[in-house]
């Protein structure tokens, strides 16, 4: 299957040949980061406002957020930090990373992946808001992130991140900045090494045949 660039030529064209004193000038960050968007670094778009989300007041608790459709479910995250005696604020777990890469996904990565890299991002988001269920408000801020980060391999693999194609899997990588992905994708790879190939043959599994020939 051929892999579709998401380098836009006209935009990386311009990119290059904007003047020196532009780049330099007031606002190059925001003009930089947007252009870095467009060339496919999603991590770095703006993601639009989520709209139409069910206010804490219409909700039983945090866990009616899981499931619901498209960036109204990553409102859980910010739940749950309301929920706890003292915020972890915007720089936490909840606010500052996995809340904040939800909307990212769910308005930015969702229209450019395929229907089954679509359905993914569904099921991972769930799986990752059901693993938090099992974190206490007392725990630190800290316990939280940690609890956090170790469950997104195990997600990304149980829901299926293995069997997407090459095209999705670098628009996924692409969205979170390469300063936050920590072990993540180096534990997630692994995963999905061991069930394209098999260690003590060196051949490929029957499930990384079928991976090889979906890409061709």
């Amino acid at each position: 299957m051929p892999i579709e660039p998401y380098c836009d030529v006209e935009v990386a064209k311009e990119v290059v040949e904007r003047p020196c004193n532009e780049l330099r000038g007031a606002g190059k960050a925001d003009w930089f980061g947007d252009w870095l968007c467009k060339l496919g670094f999603l991590y770095r778009c703006e993601a639009p406002v989520c709209e139409d989300v069910p206010t804490y007041d219409e909700v039983s608790s945090c866990s009616d957020y899981i499931g619901m459709d498209g960036c109204a479910s990553c409102e859980y995250y910010f739940c749950r930090d309301a929920e706890r005696a003292e915020s972890c604020g915007e720089k936490g777990y909840y606010q500052g990373f996995v809340g904040r890469y939800c909307v990212l996904f769910t308005q930015e990565t969702v229209p450019r992946l395929s229907p089954k890299g679509q359905e993914w991002i569904a099921k991972v988001r769930t799986c990752l808001q059901e693993s938090m269920e099992d974190v206490s408000d007392d725990m630190s801020c800290k316990e939280v992130k940690d609890y956090g980060y170790a469950a997104h391999p195990g997600c990304y693999v149980d829901t299926g991140f293995c069997e997407l194609s090459l095209t999705d899997m670098i628009a996924i990588f692409n969205t979170v900045s390469p300063l936050e992905m920590g072990l993540q994708p180096f534990s997630t790879a692994f995963q999905c090494m061991r069930q394209w190939f098999n260690p003590d043959t060196g051949t490929l599994t029957d499930e990384g045949l079928e991976r090889a020939a979906y890409e061709e």
